[in-house]
This record gives structure tokens, C-alpha cells and sequence, in this order.
């Protein structure tokens, strides 16, 4: 072998400088089942060759034939050798793939993809002058007996820029059979006579103990999801939601207004708590008249609010100047004439009157809110969550 490599060396020598060589060998060519063999890989390149990946995938049998090859029939026809070989391999623990790689040599084991990148494969490197020879070893075994042929890998090198791809030839291998030339079964391997079998006494914590405590112990448990889900069937049924009581928002805000109107704060001296009262009551009513964010914006952001709504340019300007007014008597301590007070309260009352809905809208919307009800009801009613005859009674 030592002698093949020299000359092989001498031979890359004399080759072209720029060509790049790749070839493969075995340790041996014949071998029998379990065996360990060498698949030797060899590359000799120019020194600006780079190697960039090492593509396994293709490293693998290509059986030619399964043919036996010690043809001793008494062996190869007898079912009871036949299965001390397979008890063999039982034994020993050996596995029925037809090729298993055991070592990569100098090379990192590859992932799943079979793929090595230049930096994962290390190789045994020797130089001469501008050439290079790598050289790694990949031990592995066989365990399907027969001619088999096993395929190269593909290597990827680039090249002053351009990536190319090298292969080389296929390598045929005998695989034999440990046994084959076994003229008498091995004494270790020969099958015992069938004994009788013996009886084991009673254990009683493992024969009675477990397997009645296990038993009960499942009765327990389904008994239980039985009576969680019978007395969640018969259990107190949830409470019926009352309806939303449905008052239209004119008809709050006038009730509001006469009730502040009632309390005489600023007649008082409460100016500041009437007019935050005032102004509460009429941003209420345009949160829920024109559904917009009234309680919580400023008073520039409700009249910017209002202008998108096309509201009437008198009723808006009405309404943002008894709101500025309210904030100057909240944060800037200011005092209005008592005929301002009085003003605000007619104003207001004009503005809930005049921009009131029509009475079809409001019809239109009690509507929507009963309709909405309903679903409410009947959607608890499928899920059993109510009794559908305390629904009925609540709906009369």
C-alpha cells in the first residue's frame, strides 16, 4: 500500500499543474460481515485550488448481487444455521444496515444533509513544490454479504473564481458471511432444547395489591368526572341579565338639566361646581347624541368633532363658548355675571331640544337594543346556561 502511494504521488508529479485528481481505494477488497475496512480518499490539486464542500450523499452501496460466496449449501440450506447467524447478530449486537460508517477519519461527522464545507474536512496534507496531496480514511462495515459497488463522493473546489465539481470511480467489494465457513455450528450458538416453563409463586402485592388498588383508583376517578358533569347538568342555572333600559339621550340630558336647574348652585355662590356640572351634562349628551369622545377631549377637539359632523355653525359655537367659559371658571378662577349662569342653562336646554333625534331614529334604536337582547338570551338558552321557561316569564 505504502509502495502504491509513492508511485501514485509520482504520477500527480507529472501531471498538469492546474489539473485536479481525485481518486478512492480500499484497504481491502473483500471482507466479511461485521469487519472494519478503510475507504481511502485521495486529491491532489494545484495550490490555488480551494476545496469548498464535500458532498457524502452519493457514499453508499449499490448491491451487484447477494450472492453466497463459500456455496457451502448444507449451511445456506439449513434453517437452523440460518438462524444461529441471525441470533449471531443478535448478540453481538450488530446492526442489518447494509453499510454503516463508523469513523470519518480527520473529518468532522456530518448533519443530516451529508454536506462538509471545506473547514469541516480535515485532511492528512503532504506538498510538492506547487502541488498538493490530501489524503483521509473513513472506516466502515459491511453487514449484507455479496458483490457490492460502492458509489464516490462529489467534491466541490473553486478555481481561480469558478466553482467545479470532481467525482471518480466506483469501487466494487466481496462481503462474506462470518459463519459461512463454519463446517459445525458454534458451540455458543447452538439452540437449546425448549424447557419447561416454571411457575413463579403468587406475589401478593404485585399479583392482587397493585392491580386491585389500580382498579379502584380508576372507578374513583371516572365516578367523579361522571358527578362533575351530572350535577353541572343539574346545577343552578345562571341569573337572567336584565335589559338595558333604553332612554333616549335628549330625554337624560333635559332631566339632568332641570335637576341642576333645581339645586340653584350659582344662585349659591357655587359657580364653579354649576357651571362643571353645566358642561358635564352637555359633553354626556354629545358623547351619546353623536357617539364621539366628548367626556374626555378638550374643548378645541369637541368643536373640531362637531365641524365634521356638519353641525350647525350657530348651535356649535354656542356650544364650545359655554364650554371655554366653564374652563375659565375652573382653571382660571374667573366669575361670570350672574345673567351668564342663567344664559348657559336656556342655551343648553335650546341645543338638547334642537339636535334631539327624530322619533323614528330613537324607534330605530330601541329596536337594535331589544334585537340585541334577544340574541343575548337566546345564545345563554343553547348553551344551557338559562332555563328557557324563566326566559319566557322574564319576556312577558
Amino acid at each position: 500500500m505504502r509502495i502504491f502511494s509513492i508511485l501514485f504521488f509520482i504520477f500527480l508529479v507529472k501531471i498538469s499543474s492546474a489539473q485536479v485528481v481525485f481518486s478512492v481505494e480500499l484497504l481491502s477488497d473483500s471482507m466479511q460481515i461485521g469487519d472494519v475496512n478503510v475507504y481511502r480518499l485521495k486529491v491532489a490539486h494545484p495550490e490555488n485550488i480551494t476545496i469548498r464542500s464535500i458532498d457524502l450523499k452519493p457514499l453508499q452501496t449499490d448491491p451487484l448481487t447477494t450472492t453466497r460466496f463459500y456455496q457451502d449449501t448444507s449451511f445456506t440450506n439449513d434453517p437452523q444455521k440460518m438462524a444461529q447467524l441471525e441470533e449471531y447478530f443478535l448478540q453481538q449486537g450488530f446492526s442489518r444496515e447494509v453499510m454503516e460508517i463508523q469513523k470519518y477519519g480527520n473529518w468532522n461527522p456530518p448533519n443530516e444533509s451529508m454536506m462538509l464545507t471545506g473547514s469541516e474536512a480535515n485532511w492528512t496534507s503532504q506538498k510538492n513544490g506547487n502541488q498538493v496531496l490530501k489524503e483521509n480514511d473513513i472506516q466502515f462495515t459491511f453487514w449484507e454479504e455479496g458483490i457490492h459497488k460502492i458509489l464516490p463522493p462529489k467534491i466541490e473546489y473553486e478555481q481561480n473564481g469558478t466553482l467545479r465539481t470532481i467525482s471518480t470511480n466506483e469501487i466494487e467489494i466481496q462481503v462474506g458471511s462470518p459463519l459461512a465457513q463454519e463446517s459445525t455450528p458454534i458451540d455458543s450458538m447452538t439452540v437449546e432444547p425448549i424447557k419447561n416453563v416454571r411457575e413463579e409463586p403468587m406475589d401478593f402485592v404485585q399479583d392482587f395489591l397493585i392491580p386491585a388498588s389500580l382498579f379502584i383508583l380508576g372507578f374513583l376517578i371516572l365516578g367523579g368526572v361522571i358527578y362533575f358533569f351530572v350535577k353541572r347538568a343539574n346545577g343552578p342555572k345562571m341569573e337572567i341579565p336584565k335589559p338595558k333600559e333604553f332612554i333616549p339621550a335628549n330625554v337624560i340630558a333635559s332631566n339632568q338639566l332641570e335637576e341642576l336647574k333645581g339645586k340653584q348652585l350659582w344662585q349659591k355662590g357655587d359657580i364653579k361646581t354649576y357651571q362643571s356640572e353645566l358642561t358635564h351634562i352637555i359633553r354626556a349628551y354629545l358623547e351619546n347624541r353623536y357617539k364621539i369622545n366628548a367626556l374626555e377631549n378638550t374643548t378645541n377637539q369637541i368643536g373640531l368633532d362637531l365641524k365634521k359632523l356638519n353641525l350647525d355653525e350657530s348651535l356649535r359655537t354656542e356650544v364650545q363658548n359655554i364650554l371655554q367659559v366653564a374652563d375659565l371658571v375652573k382653571f382660571a378662577k374667573a366669575e361670570p355675571t350672574n345673567d351668564i349662569h342663567e344664559q348657559f342653562m336656556n342655551k343648553a336646554i335650546e341645543f338638547v331640544g334642537t339636535t334631539k333625534k327624530s322619533d323614528a331614529e330613537i324607534q330605530a334604536e330601541k329596536e337594535a337594543l331589544d334585537a340585541e337582547y334577544q340574541n343575548l338570551l337566546e345564545s345563554l338558552q343553547n348553551s344551557g346556561k338559562v332555563n328557557s321557561q324563566k326566559n319566557h316569564n322574564h319576556l312577558k
